[in-house]
């Protein structure tokens, strides 16, 4: 952690008027540590300015043409952490003091009483307090990147994080896997794209550009499939991310996970292919039936004709047994006429 009197590297935003801009940046100058000073007369422009630049301390007028010290303050984006604002004021109203501070403030200087050792001061100190939170947050945030490794390993999470503002796009080991490139290889927003399946392309682009896009909510889902840059291996995966966007609605950072669903992705396809094969059987066996069942009404209409066709001489063989019966049975012998009562009985059962 750097001390008081080390030398210090670090770059002001200074938002005044030009003759007050001068008189700080000759205070400055004259200090050992070495500053670089961006300069801006309108509150606009400081904040346009901080947009494009990192800054590391803002020495900002309580009276600009444009807004206020406490609207500046409130239009900053104060999502980066630690981001000095020391305000000067030409009076030491200590209503105006508080506002400030209230608002966001870390200092609050008086501009007549202002001498180059208070200035150097005031500055110099938040941007120890800023180093001195950097280096807290950096122990911080090591402890939950190692945790979240372990977590991510056990789990084959890949995680990737895209820095919009200077283009530089980060993966992790897992992450690299599924996309077939080694650890040493550059990350590029054209190298992604390569390794993505050509068929999927033009959907994971509407799905990125869906997400960067001001009028959204940043939210980032898809699964596609990659083939890898140097192993040609085809993969199936499923990816999340959220982009996150200054307070003028421009992408500024957009990090996410991927983990591979090959084999969930490939039995979803077996079992679609298999239920496509049962549709098609279902629908040959649904014009079976039918072409049985017309075949059906065919049989019972030649059963029905056939019945009537047969039923027509039966009928006379019966009326002529009866006849013979009644005419002659009592000259013919006992077995004759119990042949000619044996015919009527069949007869009648097959009518």
């Amino acid at each position: 952690m750097d001390q008081p009197s080390s030398r210090l590297s670090y770059t002001v935003l200074i938002i005044d008027k030009p003759q007050d801009r001068e008189t700080y940046r000759q205070y400055l100058s004259q200090s050992h540590h070495t500053s670089t000073i961006f300069e801006a007369a309108l509150g606009a422009e400081g904040l346009a300015l901080y947009e494009q630049h990192q800054i590391n301390a803002v020495l900002l007028s309580n009276d600009l043409p444009d807004i206020s010290a406490v609207e500046f303050l409130a239009k900053l984006d104060l999502s980066e952490p630690w981001l000095p604002v020391v305000v000067v004021a030409e009076d030491d109203s200590a209503s105006s003091a508080v506002k400030v501070m209230k608002a966001g403030a870390q200092d609050f200087l008086v501009r007549p009483q202002l001498t180059a050792t208070a200035l150097q001061h005031a500055i110099e100190s938040v941007v120890h307090e800023q180093y001195r939170g950097y280096d807290g947050c950096k122990l911080a945030l090591q402890k939950q990147a190692d945790r979240l490794r372990i977590a991510t390993a056990s789990a084959h999470l890949g995680i990737w994080d895209w820095n919009l503002a200077i283009n530089e796009i980060t993966w992790d080991n897992e992450c690299r896997a599924m996309f077939g490139v080694t650890p040493d290889t550059e990350v590029t927003t054209e190298l992604f794209f390569k390794a993505v399946h050509p068929s999927d392309r033009d959907r994971v682009e509407q799905a990125v550009n869906a997400a960067l896009s001001p009028s959204g909510n940043g939210s980032y889902e898809v699964e596609y499939r990659t083939i890898g840059v140097e192993d040609g291996v085809e993969r199936w995966i499923k990816a999340r991310g959220q982009a996150y966007f200054t307070h003028s609605k421009k992408p500024q950072r957009f990090i996410g996970t991927v983990v591979e669903v090959t084999q969930r992705k490939r039995a979803e396809l077996a079992l679609a292919e298999r239920a496509q094969e049962l549709a098609k059987l279902n629908g040959a066996l649904g014009r079976m039936t039918v072409d049985l069942e017309e075949r059906n009404k065919d049989l019972n209409q030649f059963a029905y004709v056939a019945s009537h066709d047969l039923k027509a001489p039966l009928r006379s063989i019966r009326n002529l047994s009866e006849w013979l019966k009644e005419d002659i049975g009592s000259t013919i012998p006992p077995e004759n006429q119990q042949q000619l009562t044996l015919i009527i009985e069949r007869i009648d059962r097959m009518d």
